[in-house]
């Protein structure tokens, strides 16, 4: 965050930003651990250029409604505690995919990520990435 508050600060620039959290228990998941996001939030309070918009989460990989509701609700309620603690205006939420959005709508998204639903399944084999 800082080399990038940096460099925006050259270019004269801002950037609007999420904090992507880690709400599942997936090593294939990656994020913020939630209880780090509070001093991190003050941390960023201080750069010029990066304004924190809200948050954003990848659910577990999984059939399990539960698990994956869990996964929504959890980010929904840490956003209302930093809310809370720091005064910021966190309006966006951006949780859910093709396979989960409408659950993720239900526990408050404000913004899905619906790409595969568009445009088909990846063909990792073009990108040479693994899934």
């Amino acid at each position: 965050a800082l080399a990038l508050d940096k460099r925006l600060q050259l270019e004269n620039r801002t950037l609007d930003v999420l904090v992507q959290v880690k709400t599942s228990h997936e090593d294939s998941k990656t994020g913020m651990a939630a209880e780090a996001v509070p001093a991190f939030l003050q941390e960023l309070r201080a750069m010029e250029t990066l304004r924190v918009k809200g948050f954003m989460t990848v659910a577990e990989n999984i059939e399990s409604e539960n698990r994956v509701r869990a996964c929504f609700s959890a980010l929904r309620h840490l956003r209302e505690q930093c809310q809370d603690q720091t005064g910021l205006a966190l309006p966006t939420l951006s949780m859910g995919m093709s396979g989960d959005f409408e659950w993720a709508i239900e526990e408050g998204s404000t913004e899905v990520r619906i790409g595969s639903a568009i445009f088909g399944a990846r063909d990792y084999a073009i990108t040479g990435h693994s899934v």
